[in-house]
C-alpha cells in the first residue's frame, strides 16, 4: 500500500525506483504526504505557504500550540508562484479526493467508499473535496474544496481508463477513473479490434462463459444436427472443432451473427456449398403434404407420418442426392409407430398384408388398399373417389 501511494504521488516510477520528485521529497524530513505537499508549495506565495503550514499543523495534526507550525515553516521551499495552498495540499493527498453528490449529500471517495456529509458541512458548493477527517459514525467532518483543473494538472496524471462490458448487448462503457471515482463515461459498440491487448484479454475472459452457453444453444438447432450427420457420413467429427471466441469477435459484433459464423466455419472446412440441398429440412410426399426431417444426433435421420401418407410410395425418400435412404416411421391410427423401415417396398410386400387384416378390423373407417404401393394417399375410405 505504501508503494502504491508513493507511485500515485509521483515519488516512485512503475519499476519502484525513485523519481526526480521522489529524490527531492526524500530530502525533506517529513513523511511522504507532507513532503510532497511541501514540495508543491514552491509554486505558491509566502502567504499561501503559511496557510498550508497552519492547515497541516492545526487541522490535520491537531496541534494548536504553534510549536508544529514553527518546526514546519523552515522546511518550506522558496515561494515562486501564486498557487492556492489547497492545490499544494492536493499533491500529497490525492488518494483522499472525493466527488460530492448534492442530491444524496454524500461523497464518493477515491477508495470507492460512500461517505455521508456531516450536518455541520453546510456550504458544499464544489464538485471535488479532500476529505481529511471523518467522525466515528463515518461522516465527513472536514472537507477542503478542490478545483477540477487542479486535478487535471497533477503529475503524474492520476487518471486511468476502465472498460465495462455489456456481455448481452456487446457494448463497451469506457470510464475515465480517478481511483474509484468516475470522472467521465461513454458507451459505444464493442469494436473488439480497437481494444488494447489488456482489454481484449479481460473481455475474452468475461465473454467465454456466455459464448459457450450460446454455442450450446446452437447445438440444439436442426442445422447443427444436419452437420453432425453429414460429418458422420463423411467419417469426420465436430466434437473437437475449434470455435474460438477471439475469432468470432474479431469480425463480428452481435450475438445474432454467431449462428452464421459457426455454421459458415464448419461448412467451409467441410467443403459444403449447399447444405439445405444435400440435407433438406422437409420432404414432399408427392404433393400430399410436406414432412419435417429429423436429424437426431448419433441416430439415422427419419420422417414419421400416418401409414396412409405413404400410399403410392414405392421407396423411402433419400438424402445426399439419393445416396442415403431416410428411415421412415409409419404410424398407425393410434398415432403410435407400427413399423420403422428403410425398405418401404419390402414392407408393402411382406408385412403390410398381415397388418392390414388386423388394422382393418379395428379401424374399418380407415382406407386399407390391397396395393398400397400404387394407391392414393387417403386416410379414410370416404375420401376415396
Amino acid at each position: 500500500k505504501a508503494e502504491e501511494l508513493a507511485k500515485l504521488l509521483g515519488l516512485l516510477d512503475e519499476n519502484g525506483n525513485l523519481t526526480p520528485v521522489g529524490k527531492e521529497v526524500e530530502r525533506i524530513p517529513l513523511d511522504a504526504r507532507l513532503g510532497r505537499a511541501f514540495l508543491a508549495a514552491k509554486n505558491s506565495s509566502p502567504e499561501e505557504q503559511k496557510k498550508l503550514v497552519r492547515a497541516i499543523a492545526m487541522d490535520i495534526e491537531g496541534d494548536r500550540s504553534g510549536n508544529l507550525q514553527r518546526r514546519l515553516s523552515p522546511l518550506l521551499p522558496p515561494a515562486t508562484g501564486k498557487d492556492p495552498w489547497e492545490k499544494a495540499l492536493l499533491s500529497g493527498f490525492v488518494d483522499q479526493l472525493a466527488r460530492y453528490r448534492s442530491k444524496q449529500n454524500d461523497f464518493i471517495h477515491f477508495s470507492g467508499k460512500t461517505i455521508r456529509a456531516h450536518k455541520d458541512l453546510t456550504t458544499l458548493q464544489y464538485d471535488f473535496y479532500l476529505i481529511l477527517d471523518v467522525t466515528a459514525r463515518g461522516e465527513a467532518i472536514q472537507a477542503i474544496p478542490v478545483l477540477e483543473e487542479w486535478i487535471m494538472e497533477l503529475e503524474p496524471f492520476p487518471f486511468h481508463e476502465e472498460n465495462v462490458f455489456d456481455l448481452e448487448k456487446l457494448r463497451r462503457k469506457t470510464r475515465t477513473m480517478l481511483g474509484s471515482i468516475v470522472m467521465d463515461e461513454s458507451e459505444k459498440p464493442l469494436e473488439f479490434k480497437s481494444l488494447s491487448t489488456e482489454a481484449k484479454v479481460k473481455f475474452l475472459e468475461l465473454a467465454e462463459t456466455p459464448f459457450r452457453k450460446k454455442l450450446k444453444v446452437l447445438k440444439d438447432e436442426t442445422r447443427w444436427e444436419k452437420l453432425h450427420f453429414w460429418a458422420k457420413i463423411n467419417k469426420q467429427s465436430l466434437d473437437d472443432f475449434p470455435f474460438g471466441a477471439a475469432e468470432f469477435f474479431q469480425e463480428h459484433s452481435s450475438w445474432e451473427e454467431l449462428s452464421s459464423f459457426v455454421f459458415g466455419l464448419i461448412e467451409k472446412k467441410f467443403g459444403i456449398t449447399n447444405l439445405d440441398r444435400e440435407l433438406p429440412s422437409k420432404i414432399d410426399l408427392g404433393g400430399r403434404r410436406e414432412l419435417p426431417i429429423h436429424y437426431p444426433l448419433n441416430l439415422d435421420p427419419y420422417v414419421e407420418a400416418p401409414l396412409q401418407d405413404f400410399y403410392g410410395q414405392k421407396s423411402v425418400p433419400a438424402l445426399l442426392q439419393g445416396k442415403v435412404p431416410l428411415q421412415v416411421k409409419l404410424l398407425g391410427p393410434n398415432r403410435m409407430p407400427i413399423q420403422v423401415t428403410k425398405d418401404l417396398a419390402g414392407f408393402w410386400t411382406r408385412m403390410y398384408p398381415e397388418m392390414k387384416k388386423v388394422w382393418s378390423r379395428e379401424y374399418p373407417r380407415h382406407y386399407w388398399p390391397d396395393d398400397p404401393a400404387n394407391a392414393k394417399p387417403f386416410l379414410l375410405k370416404r375420401q376415396v373417389v
